[in-house]
């Protein structure tokens, strides 16, 4: 049982640029862009920046976005339901964000998995 990652992004009045079911684009929280490049996985409940390479669950994204602490955090999300989450593995069309769970900045190969996926969102 989780938080849902998009209802926390709308508590902060954050939504998508552009999205689907499983996962959305959203423009950093924290800079200007043109370009939105904070990747969310709904499905997984993370978040991954790729103009940073900084890896987001929901405490750390609050942390973020509020600049505290964690135990300030877990208090902010304490004023959300509990709900749970499907689970998936593949996250789009051929993209698994590993370094969601290992840590890793992206590759070339993942940065242009991501350009063309975006290529694909703008399409849509």
């Amino acid at each position: 049982i989780q938080i849902s990652i998009r209802r926390v992004l709308e508590s902060f009045s954050l939504f998508p640029s552009k999205d689907n079911s499983k996962v959305a684009f959203y423009f950093a929280f924290d800079r200007e862009e043109i370009t939105p490049s904070l990747f969310v996985n709904f499905i997984k409940n993370v978040a991954f920046d790729f103009g940073t390479g900084k890896k987001y669950d929901v405490v750390s994204l609050v942390q973020g976005i509020k600049q505290c602490s964690v135990s300030q955090a877990l208090e902010y999300l304490s004023q959300f339901d509990f709900s749970p989450l499907p689970n998936a593995e593949v996250l789009g069309p051929g993209l698994q964000l590993q370094e969601l769970e290992t840590g890793m900045i992206p590759n070339q190969e993942t940065v242009t998995v991501f350009l063309n996926l975006m290529s694909e969102f703008l399409r849509a």
